[in-house]
C-alpha cells in the first residue's frame, strides 16, 4: 500500500484508482497564508505594546497606574489620551472624598461644572420656618459644594500636570 504526507507531517494512505492527486497543495497555501496574515495581525497587534516603544514614563501618581498624558511623537500607544482620562476618572471616584461627581462631569465634559444654586423664595410668600430653614440649608450646602469643586479642580489640576511628560509640560507652558 503506498502512502502519502499531509501539511501536517501525518502519514496517510494514498487514494487508489481516483484521477484526482491526494491533495491539490491549494489547501495548504491557503493554510499557510492564514498562518501568516494571522502572525502579521498578532505582530501589528503588539507592535503598540512593545518595550522598546512604550515611553519609560510613567508620571509621580502611583494611583494612576502609569497612564500619562504625552504628546503625539512620544508615544506610539494608541488612544493613550482616552485612556489616560478614564484612569483620571477612576482615580478622582476613589480619591476624592467630597463631591467626586463634579469633577467627573468635568472630566468626561472637559467644561466647567454648573452649579444648580437654590432658588429664592419668592417675594410675598409666607412660608413655615420649616421651609425656610430648609432653604437656608440648601444655601449653606451650595456655598460649600461650590468651595470644594474649586479646591477639588486645583487637586485634580496638580494630578494631571505631574502626569504630564516634560514635552507636554514644554508645550502646555508656551500655550498658556
Amino acid at each position: 500500500m503506498s502512502t502519502t504526507t499531509d501539511t501536517t507531517g501525518a502519514t496517510l494512505p494514498a487514494e487508489t484508482g481516483s484521477s484526482a492527486p491526494a491533495h491539490s497543495g491549494n489547501s495548504s497555501n491557503r493554510s499557510r497564508n492564514t498562518r501568516r496574515n494571522a502572525n502579521r495581525r498578532e505582530s501589528r497587534r503588539t507592535k503598540n505594546c512593545s518595550t522598546s516603544e512604550v515611553s519609560k514614563f510613567k508620571g509621580t501618581v502611583k494611583e494612576m497606574n502609569g497612564h500619562v498624558f504625552q504628546c503625539h511623537g512620544e508615544t506610539k500607544i494608541q488612544n493613550q489620551f482616552t485612556r489616560t482620562l478614564e484612569e483620571l476618572d477612576s482615580y478622582v471616584g476613589l480619591q476624592f472624598t467630597h463631591n467626586p461627581r463634579d469633577i467627573k462631569t468635568m472630566i468626561k465634559t472637559m467644561k466647567d461644572t454648573v452649579l444648580a444654586m437654590p432658588s429664592d423664595i419668592p417675594e410675598g410668600t409666607k412660608v413655615s420656618r420649616t421651609l425656610e430653614r430648609i432653604w437656608l440649608k440648601e444655601i449653606d450646602m451650595y456655598v460649600k459644594q461650590k468651595e470644594t469643586y474649586k479646591s477639588n479642580k486645583v487637586v485634580l489640576y496638580s494630578v494631571v500636570w505631574s502626569q504630564c511628560s516634560e514635552v507636554m509640560q514644554a508645550r502646555l507652558k508656551k500655550c498658556g
